[in-house]
This record gives structure tokens, sequence and C-alpha cells, in this order.
């Protein structure tokens, strides 16, 4: 895992008459945001966006509700918020992403951030905009 100094919960949040609860997390190196929306009844939750650290602050929520992590979606595939897929992979939940930013998840680069190593990600099913 790598860890960064802003790794943390930063608001967590009940929702929908305490049938939805939503955290967000700010990490990784430039201090992302990702949120966890766990349903308790139901046993699952979702993920946006997977940052680099993210599995050590997203699995101890999915213990603590006994919820398994049914997806996660990205919003964009720069590298800062993919970093922690490869992490995440053995959850065996699906990734979703839009077709158009495969090729910055499987090279992921910055040249303002060259120092950042981010390893590959990847996209199980894709998205164009404009689904329900």
């Amino acid at each position: 895992m790598i860890e960064h100094p802003q790794n943390r919960l930063h608001r967590e949040e009940t929702l929908v008459e305490g049938k939805l609860l939503r955290y967000t997390f700010v990490l990784g190196p430039l201090a992302n945001n990702a949120f966890l929306w766990v349903a308790p009844k139901l046993k699952e939750a979702l993920l946006i966006d997977a940052p680099a650290g993210i599995e050590a602050l997203v699995l101890p929520y999915l213990e603590q509700h006994q919820s398994r992590l049914q997806a996660t979606l990205l919003t964009h595939g720069h590298f800062d918020h993919i970093g922690g897929l490869q992490a995440l992979k053995s959850l065996d939940a699906p990734v979703y992403g839009h077709k158009d930013d495969l090729g910055l998840i499987q090279h992921p680069y910055s040249p303002y951030y060259p120092h950042i190593h981010t390893p590959p990600g990847y996209i199980d099913h894709f998205l164009e905009g404009g689904e329900e």
C-alpha cells in the first residue's frame, strides 16, 4: 500500500433515512476524493474512484458493514484516480469506466508529476455516456 500523510476519512454521511451511507475519503499523492456508498441492509457497496491507498481505508468499512464491493466506477482515467485499482482486484468487483479513458488507465503518466509511479489499471465494463 502507498502511504500518504493525508490519507483519511474526510466525512461520513447517512442518507435516505439511514438506508444509504456515504464515506468521503481524501487520499493519494494529490489528495483526491473517493466515495464509498454503502447500503447496509443490502450488504452492498459502490466505490467511486480508486486513488492510491484506497484499500486501507475502504476495507475496514466493508468489514464493519459486512458488505461486498459490487463495483468501482471511475470518473475519469487520470493516474491520480486509478492508483488503487490493482490493490482492490482481490475483491472481485468489476471496474466501470469510459472507453475513451482506457489508454490513460493502461499507461498512467502525468508530465506534471513524473516522479509519481502508478501501476496500470484496467476497465472491466466500458461506459459511453447516457447509461442508466
